[in-house]
């Protein structure tokens, strides 16, 4: 069976350019063991499970959504969330607004964080891999905000052109 199938990212968008959907699975083994968990026993469990308690406190915990309430979000806004992360704060800003775009540079949290979204009942969702050129791979003026969170240190250092940035 095809890898893309076995892990459910055969949906989700690629646009990696210093990538594949196999090193994506091979040089993240926590992060797909976690997908694997996830789907028997859920996402909470599942981050349990792999990273420990703490991985809980802060991947769930709703206070650190707070910064949410500073943001002009609204039922009318069309959102990009850049840095997904493991979803922490995807269905927060999702229960805020009519659409939300997701862009995440590893394939194995794009993954997590669908999982878990459909986990908590979350529709309003896209997910896309992609953003290691610095490059973004959606149409210029498309959003009413973006949501970046421990996303810009990220993307100061080196050339973009260069792998591994």
């Amino acid at each position: 069976m095809n890898e893309t199938k076995i892990f459910g990212c055969d949906d989700i968008p690629m646009h990696l350019r210093f990538s594949s959907i196999k090193a994506e699975l091979s040089e993240h083994p926590n992060e797909v063991k976690a997908i694997e968990l996830a789907r028997k026993i859920g996402w909470k469990s599942a981050l349990e499970t792999v990273y420990g308690s703490t991985s809980i406190a802060y991947s769930a915990d709703p206070k650190r959504s707070k910064f949410l309430d500073l943001l002009p979000l609204s039922k009318e806004t069309k959102a990009l969330e850049i840095g997904v992360g493991l979803g922490q704060h995807t269905a927060a800003i999702a229960s805020r607004v009519k659409w939300l775009d997701t862009l995440e540079v590893r394939l194995v949290n794009s993954i997590f964080t669908k999982i878990r979204c459909e986990q908590s009942g979350i529709t309003n969702v896209t997910y896309t891999c992609g953003g290691d050129d610095c490059r973004l791979p959606f149409v210029d003026n498309s959003y009413d905000a973006v949501v970046l969170n421990l996303v810009l240190e990220w993307c100061g250092s080196g050339n973009p052109e260069e792998p591994g940035l």
